[in-house]
């Protein structure tokens, strides 16, 4: 019943009655808005920002994950070496000596892994953020990559 009590009512006021009434009011004058200023661009600079900055704050813990986690494995070696003896004359191998051998180790596959990640995440710097949204302010394009990561959670 309510849907029927509804449609009746959009008739009423959408019907010839209501366009003869209006018929001799002259249309209002929209203000025209820059393209720069509207409501819609300046919600998209706002999504560009929290999709920057969501994306540098996870590499942020990633990298500072990752340097992390080479840190323990770093205190693990050092926590699992034998205890040195007093009768030892100090004619180790110096950094290559069993004790250190596995510390050495641990520099030689954390460095690389956390310089990679830092390189390939590092990709949402402010300078980028800044770029990408001159030109949507300016062409309203955005780049393949980041029209495809901002998604619908960024704008609110």
């Amino acid at each position: 019943m309510k849907p029927l009590l509804l449609f009746a009512g959009l008739l009423l006021v959408g019907g010839p009655g209501a366009a003869q009434a209006t018929a001799g009011v002259a249309p209002a004058v929209l203000p025209t808005i820059a393209p720069s200023l509207c409501p819609a661009a300046l919600d998209t600079v706002a999504a560009l920002h929290r999709l920057f900055a969501a994306k540098r704050r996870r590499q942020g813990y990633i990298v500072g994950g990752t340097a992390g986690a080479a840190v323990g494995a770093a205190g693990l070696v050092v926590a699992g070496r034998p205890a040195e003896s007093s009768s030892s004359n100090g004619g180790g191998l110096g950094v290559m000596a069993s004790n250190n051998l596995g510390l050495a180790m641990v520099g030689i596959v954390a460095v690389p892994v956390v310089l990679a990640e830092a390189l390939l995440l590092g990709g949402w710097g402010h300078k980028y953020e800044q770029r990408v949204i001159a030109t949507w302010q300016q062409q309203h394009q955005l780049p393949r990559a980041v029209k495809r990561r901002l998604k619908p959670h960024y704008f609110q």
